[in-house]
C-alpha cells in the first residue's frame, strides 16, 4: 500500500476514534444527569431510616417524585450499557485486558442496577393500597418489604460491581497513562471508598465514594470530549 493510502487510512482512524471518544464524553455527562436526578428526587420521597410503613407512606405522599428516581435510574443505567462498550473501545488500545475487565463490570453493574429500578417500579405498583396517615387493614405490606428488600439488595450489588469497574478502569489509566494518571488513582480512591456502602455505620464514606465516581466520570468525559486520549494526540 502506497504511504500516502496508510496515511489517509490512520487519518480516518483517527478522526474515527476522536469521534468516538467524543460521543462517549457526551453520555457520560447524560448518565451523570440522570444520576443526580435519582438521587436528588429518591432523597426526597424515600427514606430508609424510618420504619418501613413510615417509608411506604413517605411513597405514597410523593409518588411522582419516586416514580422520576426510578425512570431517571433506568435511564442512567441503559446509558452506562452503552458507555460500557465505548469505554472499552477507547481504553481497549492501551491494554485489552483490563479494558474488558472494567467494561464487563460496568455492564454487569448496569444488569443489576436495571433490575433494581424494575424493583422499585414493582414497589410502587403494591402500594397503590396505601392512603392517608394509616396503612389499610390487609395490606400486602409483607410483600411490598420482600420487594422493596431484593431493590435494596441489587442496588448495593450494582454499586459493588460500578465500584469494582472504577477500580480496573482507574488501574488501566494509571499504568497506560490514556488520560493522566492522577485521574486514574482518583479513580481507584473513589471505587475502594464505595465499597463501605456494606457497612452501615460508614454511610458517609461511601457517599463521598459516590460523589468521588461522579467526579471521576466528569473530568474523564471532559477530557474525553475537550482533549482526548494520549493514544489521539500520539497519532495527531
Amino acid at each position: 500500500m502506497p504511504q500516502s493510502e496508510q496515511l489517509r487510512e490512520l487519518s480516518s482512524r483517527t478522526r474515527s476514534q476522536r469521534a468516538i471518544e467524543r460521543i462517549v464524553g457526551a453520555l457520560l455527562f447524560g448518565y451523570i444527569a440522570a444520576v443526580a436526578i435519582q438521587l436528588v428526587t429518591r432523597a426526597i420521597s424515600y427514606d430508609s431510616q424510618v420504619p418501613f410503613d413510615e417509608a411506604l407512606l413517605m411513597i405514597v405522599a410523593n409518588q411522582n417524585l419516586y416514580l422520576t428516581s426510578m425512570y431517571s435510574g433506568l435511564v442512567a443505567n441503559s446509558l452506562l450499557v452503552v458507555l460500557a462498550a465505548g469505554l472499552y473501545s477507547i481504553f481497549a488500545i492501551n491494554q485489552v485486558h483490563l479494558a474488558r475487565v472494567g467494561a464487563c463490570l460496568l455492564l454487569g453493574a448496569a444488569i443489576v442496577s436495571l433490575m433494581s429500578s424494575g424493583a422499585g417500579l414493582a414497589v410502587a405498583a403494591l402500594i397503590q393500597e396505601f392512603t392517608g396517615e394509616q396503612l389499610r387493614p390487609g395490606s400486602a405490606l409483607s410483600s411490598t418489604l420482600a420487594v422493596e428488600s431484593i431493590r435494596e439488595a441489587f442496588g448495593r450489588i450494582g454499586f459493588t460491581l460500578s465500584a469494582l469497574g472504577v477500580i480496573a478502569l482507574g488501574a488501566l489509566i494509571a499504568w497506560s497513562g490514556t488520560l493522566p494518571r492522577w485521574l486514574g488513582w482518583l479513580g481507584i480512591a473513589a471505587g475502594i471508598s464505595m465499597f463501605f456502602i456494606w457497612v452501615e455505620t460508614a454511610t458517609t464514606i461511601h457517599r463521598l465514594g459516590g460523589a468521588g465516581y461522579l467526579l471521576w466520570l466528569a473530568i474523564m468525559g471532559e477530557w474525553l470530549v475537550v482533549r482526548g486520549t494520549r493514544h489521539h494526540a500520539e497519532c495527531v
